[in-house]
C-alpha cells in the first residue's frame, strides 16, 4: 500500500455522512467534544409506505419504548483477520483448530474498542436512555427511553399510523446525528457495509487498492489510466446506495504533489503536516508562557482537553516526536 501511495492517489470524500473525530486521545486522555447542535442527516430512513392519509397524529412522547437496537459495525481492521482466523478455526493442521472463541473473546479482538463503546453508551445515557444490555460480542446495544426522547436525540418526529386496524408509530423526516457524535463512526460503518465490499471489488478489477475512514474513500495506485472510468464507476455506485459525492472533495493526487488523506501526509509515510506541527509547537510554546487561556482563541470549552487531543494525535501518528510533544504540554497544563 505505501509503496501505491507514492506513486499515484485517487481520493473521493463522500459527503453524506460528515463524521469529525474531535480528538485521537489515549487511555489517559480519552475524550470527544460533541455539539448536538452542529448536526447531519442520516439518509434512508424515512418508511417509503407511511401514507399521509393514515396519519392519526403525534404519538404520545411518555409512551415507553423497550429493548431499541443499535448495531455497531465491527472496527475496520476486523474483516481480514477474522477471515483468517475462520480459516485456521476449520483447518484440522492449524493450531486453532476448533479453538473457538468465547462472545467476549470475540468482542475484545474484533468489536469497536473500549473507548468507542464507551462513547457510545456514555451518548445514550445522556441523551435519557437507559441502557439494559451490551452484547458480550459487541455487535449491539439495546437500551430503552420515551418517544420524547427519541424525537430529541434524532431530532424526528413520531406519529402514530393506522394499517389494517393496527396502530404504527413511524418517524417522520429523516433522522440526525451531530457531527462528531460518538456514534457516527459506527453507524457509518453499518450504512457502508455493502459500499465497501463493492468498492473493493471495483477497485480490484481496475488495479486498486481500497480503504475507507468514516466518509473518506481512498483509491490508491500506480496507474493513472483507469482513473476516469474508475471515477464513474464509483459515482454510480454511490448513486445507487443512496449516497451523495462531496464534488469539492473530490481529488486525484500524484507523487509530485502532496498527497493528503484524512488529514495526513502519505507520500513517503503517513505523518502530519509541517504546517500542523509548527502551529501545535506555537501554542504549546506560548501556552507556556503566557498561560492556557492566551492561546484560546476560539474560545473552546476545554481547551486543555482540546490541546490533549491534538498532541497526542501526533503522538499516536509519529511516535518520534511523543516525548517532546508531550513534555511540552505539560508544560503548558502546569504553568
Amino acid at each position: 500500500m505505501r509503496q501505491n501511495l507514492t506513486k499515484y492517489l485517487f481520493l473521493v470524500l463522500v459527503g453524506l455522512l460528515m463524521t469529525t473525530v474531535a480528538v485521537a486521545a489515549n487511555n489517559n486522555s480519552h475524550k470527544r467534544v460533541i455539539d448536538d447542535n452542529d448536526t447531519v442527516v442520516i439518509h434512508g430512513n424515512v418508511n417509503p409506505h407511511a401514507n399521509p392519509q393514515a396519519d392519526r397524529g403525534p404519538t404520545d412522547p411518555q409512551l415507553r419504548y423497550e429493548k431499541m437496537i443499535l448495531t455497531l459495525a465491527p472496527r475496520n481492521s476486523a474483516k481480514d483477520s477474522l477471515t483468517g482466523l475462520l480459516a485456521q478455526l476449520q483447518d484440522p493442521a492449524s493450531p486453532l483448530y476448533h479453538q473457538w472463541l468465547t462472545p467476549e473473546q470475540f468482542g475484545k479482538r474484533f468489536g469497536i474498542s473500549d473507548d468507542d463503546l464507551a462513547d457510545v453508551t456514555d451518548w445514550l445515557a445522556r441523551k435519557g436512555f437507559t441502557i439494559d444490555e451490551v452484547a458480550a460480542g459487541r455487535g449491539w446495544i439495546n437500551f430503552s427511553g420515551s418517544v420524547g426522547q427519541v424525537e430529541r436525540a434524532f431530532k424526528t418526529n413520531i406519529h402514530d399510523y393506522e394499517l389494517d386496524g393496527k396502530i404504527y408509530h413511524v418517524a417522520l423526516g429523516q433522522r440526525v446525528l451531530p457531527q462528531g457524535a460518538c456514534t457516527s463512526p459506527a453507524i457509518t460503518n453499518a450504512i457502508c457495509r455493502r459500499l465497501d465490499r463493492r468498492l473493493t471489488a471495483l477497485a480490484a478489477r481496475h488495479g486498486y487498492a481500497y480503504t475507507r475512514y468514516a466518509d473518506d474513500l481512498t483509491f490508491s495506485g500506480d496507474n493513472p489510466k483507469p482513473v476516469g472510468r474508475l471515477l464513474r464507476s464509483v459515482r454510480s455506485i454511490l448513486e445507487s446506495e443512496g449516497l451523495t459525492e462531496h464534488p469539492r472533495k473530490t481529488k486525484v493526487m500524484r507523487r509530485s504533489r502532496r498527497q493528503e488523506v484524512t488529514g495526513l501526509t502519505v507520500n513517503a509515510r503517513p505523518t502530519v503536516s509541517r504546517k500542523e506541527i509548527r502551529e501545535l509547537r506555537a501554542i504549546l510554546h506560548n501556552a507556556a508562557k503566557h498561560g492556557l487561556e492566551s492561546q484560546n482563541r476560539e474560545k473552546r470549552p476545554d481547551f486543555a482537553a482540546y490541546l490533549k487531543g491534538r498532541v497526542e494525535f501526533v503522538c499516536m501518528v509519529d511516535p518520534t516526536r511523543a516525548a517532546r510533544f508531550r513534555a511540552m504540554l505539560a508544560q503548558a497544563l502546569h504553568r
